[in-house]
């Protein structure tokens, strides 16, 4: 394979470094540092851009740091940790800053970005592969290959500490999962008696349930803060009613409501598993006489409830998938014309597109990047979108 050297600008959105090669086209190395000069061999050639895999670093950066996790070099859950946590930090901060400005003549504000007070063990639930013979661990870079871990720095220590003591049924092979539960400790799938209902901790908010196998957020510090957040952007725009979309096990619609006490709410998720969840949350936290769960596409929601926007003061919560919002979705609220919405996401590359099919009805305000998953090329972003004729 041709091989060639190149100068590191950035790190790319995805965690890889990039330069650019000599005829121009951009090139993406994983393993590199902004400011090196490395050589890399070429793996896959497009028109526009390569991608390399990093030969030899021939000028080193001075931030270049030693791994402290032997698997980094193999592991694609981790993408920054040859460089300090602040590096990381701004370069996530870099990225979404591009994403949401990049080519428009309308600004978003980009706020200080919430890093994590520490790298490792904020990850409260791990999904391990077994391919037979008792053993386990992570997909390697080809998405085939098992890389045994008896350790994982971004797990929390009680994961860390039931992973060094587990063992396989006779037999197994597939997928199985460890969760960190807030009244359980480390659980696994293959615990006896395993109950269906596991509880997970949000801060000074307390603990909400969820279905095992089920979704709740892996970082409990980041996601506490994400959701303090959430809850002060609700209270300023202290809207009548609040159509919370993707909501979960219904988080953002009971702190909202817990704070707002004239506030109603309606949470649509399209799995009725966590409805039933969100449901059993407001009984605990006292609010389910104004918050109403229901099971559905989110997209429809918008127009059902419509009417309340053209009566009520309505404010829109969304946290899609890393898939955003899509256009359906996107038009709907379009139509429907809430007076603003709060926009969670976990995809800049997606939430940049939505942004842009809601831009002939809302200006983005400002966003936040709050680092939910530390060492990896993922964060979290909070951005607040003002209807048109509002925005100040």
């Amino acid at each position: 394979m041709k091989r060639e050297k190149i100068t590191i600008r950035d790190f790319a959105f995805g965690g890889e470094a990039v330069g650019n090669l000599a005829d121009g086209r951009v090139a993406f190395v994983r393993g590199a540092i902004p400011g090196e000069t490395v050589e890399i061999e070429i793996t896959a050639g497009h028109k526009k851009y390569v991608r390399g895999k990093l030969t030899e670093i021939v000028s080193a950066s001075a931030e270049r740091i030693g791994s402290d996790c032997p698997c980094f070099a193999d592991c694609p859950g981790c993408a920054y940790r040859h460089v300090p946590y602040g590096v990381e930090l701004a370069a996530k901060n870099r990225q979404l800053a591009s994403f949401l400005n990049r080519n428009r003549d309308e600004k978003c504000e980009i706020l200080p970005p919430v890093g994590a007070a520490s790298r490792n063990h904020w990850r409260n639930r791990l999904r391990l592969h077994s391919d037979g013979g008792g053993k386990f661990g992570y997909r390697a870079m080809d998405n085939t290959t098992l890389l045994e871990i008896g350790h994982c720095p971004l797990a929390t220590k009680n994961l860390n500490e039931r992973i060094a003591r587990l063992t396989l049924p006779d037999g197994f092979r597939g997928t199985f999962a460890l969760d960190d539960c807030a009244e359980r400790g480390a659980v696994c799938d293959f615990d006896n008696e395993l109950p269906e209902t596991l509880t997970g901790k949000l801060g000074d908010f307390g603990t909400f349930c969820y279905r095992r196998g089920g979704f709740f957020q892996t970082n409990e510090a980041i996601a506490s803060e994400l959701a303090r957040r959430v809850i002060e952007e609700v209270k300023i725009f202290a809207p009548d009613f609040l159509l919370e979309l993707f909501c979960g096990v219904g988080v953002f619609s009971i702190l909202a409501a817990r704070a707002l006490p004239a506030l109603r709410s309606v949470g649509v998720e399209f799995d009725r598993h966590a409805v039933r969840y969100a449901v059993r949350n407001a009984k605990n936290f006292r609010v389910a006489e104004r918050c109403a769960f229901f099971a559905g596409d989110a997209a429809d929601a918008p127009q059902r409830y419509a009417s309340f926007g053209k009566r009520l003061k309505t404010l829109v919560i969304v946290d899609p998938p890393r898939t955003g919002l899509g256009r359906k979705l996107t038009q709907s609220l379009l139509q429907s014309a809430p007076g603003a919405i709060l926009y969670v996401s976990c995809g800049a590359d997606t939430l940049r597109r939505d942004l842009d099919e809601l831009a002939p009805g809302f200006v983005a305000v400002h966003s936040t990047l709050l680092d939910m998953f530390p060492g990896t090329a993922h964060f979290e972003s909070l951005t607040l979108l003002k209807k048109r004729d509002t925005a100040q």
